[in-house]
């Protein structure tokens, strides 16, 4: 058995791992204030996650349950395969997107496929491994083509743009929760096509780029336990739980793009975002699981656009973050400003891990885009799950497929003014988990 100073002893040394990550996701600044930033490919910004748009785009109650929260942080994924060794996310329809404008042919659609292991099934070793794959495409519309007097030939293309990644992921448990993660993507855009029997020239871009990101977790009722055992249970068999975290992320890491000339490449949307989150609950303990009985899951993250514009010539070009995110201010205080691209706040109420209710803020001053959000999940396999845990304590092939099978369906919407181009937009997904042991 560990004496109580060698527990110490590792409990710091995580904690010391911790804050470490956290002074180096901070890139001290060399670059000073400048105009607004831009950038093309635009879409890779979009929110893909039903649960995290219900929340405000906050994507810290996320983690360990949606394959999708991987586009945005591709470190969530070593935090689903702690739980989950198969998960897909699709929506259940392609999503209007902007609908206050009216377009039918404005969509957007995405999926995912996530896979993981925990090595702590099958050995002593506190680590999951996850791999993930998505897909994202915008579809922009289709136009008529007109020849070079301006008159229609009958001709038409259509306008898109699509992103494709592949993450791998790495979390440990130890004392802490800590994970990391990788996303390799492409991304293509195209906005013209020539057309046959045009002289126009076609506007089509194509790059690579790459996502990295890490996540802390730290289960504080878990580390007293390590030096106080006969902590006193709420009531009997239950466990409360209280695990704040803080997660950053880098994304859309490339070069610049051009559509037709190369001399006027254009910057994508290089993006850090950072956010802290809260998770507490109480869980009731069965003989071999455990149910959550109530949780309030809480969010806020902050994201700066890393993309700066020349006054001069109209060129862009990236710069270091994270220039304009007051960590204090904005992320302790929960103050926006017009410097920070995006404000983004969320809370989640689980009951019994069946049914959630969600909740969430999002602010782009400068931008001039606010709105709250709202939702809901239900897990109907848990509706079988919670009495099988509870009174059939026998294990064979058939129960513990339904023991550790999860169907979810999530639902989100935007309340946002009237007129808005936002005005309308709702997401609605289904999700399937499960785990082999």
């Amino acid at each position: 058995m560990k004496s109580p100073d060698c527990r110490a002893r590792r409990i710091l040394f995580a904690i010391f791992l911790s804050i470490v990550m956290l002074i180096l996701s901070t890139d001290l600044l060399v670059a000073s204030p400048d105009s607004p930033a831009v950038a093309t490919m635009i879409f890779l910004r979009i929110s893909p996650s039903t649960q995290a748009n219900a929340m405000g785009h906050t994507y810290g109650n996320t983690f360990h349950n949606s394959p999708m929260a991987s586009i945005y942080h591709p470190a969530s994924l070593g935090f689903f395969a702690r739980e989950n060794q198969f998960g897909s996310s699709i929506y259940t329809k392609k999503i209007d997107w902007l609908p206050g404008f009216g377009l039918a042919d404005l969509w957007y659609d995405a999926s995912s496929f996530a896979f993981g292991i925990n090595l702590r099934d099958h050995t002593d070793i506190p680590v999951s491994v996850g791999l993930g794959f998505h897909e994202v495409f915008l579809n922009l519309g289709e136009t008529e083509v007109r020849d070079e007097n301006g008159n229609l030939n009958g001709d038409t293309y259509t306008t898109w743009e699509r992103s494709e990644g592949t993450t791998i992921a790495v979390a440990f448990d130890y004392f802490v929760r800590v994970s990391i993660g990788h996303t390799w993507k492409n991304a293509e855009s195209h906005l013209v096509d020539p057309g046959p029997g045009s002289s126009m020239r076609g506007a089509f871009a194509e790059t690579d780029a790459t996502d990295y990101g890490f996540i802390v977790e730290v289960p504080l009722v878990s580390l007293l336990e390590n030096f106080d055992s006969n902590l006193k249970e709420p009531l009997p068999n239950t466990e409360f739980y209280f695990d704040p975290g803080f997660f950053y992320s880098k994304s859309n890491i490339g070069g610049k793009v051009s559509y037709i000339d190369r001399y006027q490449a254009d910057s994508i949307p290089r993006t850090v975002s950072i956010g802290i989150n809260l998770k507490t609950g109480l869980s009731y303990l069965t003989e071999s699981d455990e149910i959550k009985l109530l949780g309030f899951n809480w969010s806020r993250e902050l994201d700066e656009m890393l993309v700066k514009k020349n006054r001069s010539d109209g060129s862009t070009a990236y710069k270091r973050g994270l220039q304009d995110i007051k960590f204090f201010e904005n992320m302790i205080l929960g103050k926006a400003n017009e410097n920070i691209d995006a404000f983004k706040q969320g809370f989640e109420v689980n009951f019994a891990d069946c049914f959630f209710l969600r909740h969430g803020r999002y602010e782009d001053i400068e931008g001039r885009v606010r709105f709250t959000s709202k939702g809901w999940g239900m897990d109907y396999m848990q509706l079988v799950k919670i009495p099988l845990k509870m009174f059939f304590h026998e294990e064979n092939k058939f129960m513990l497929l339904l023991k550790n099978l999860n169907i979810e369906q999530h639902h989100a919407e935007y309340e946002i003014e009237a007129g808005h181009p936002l005005e309308g937009t709702e997401f609605n997904s289904y999700v399937i988990r499960f785990r082999l042991n």
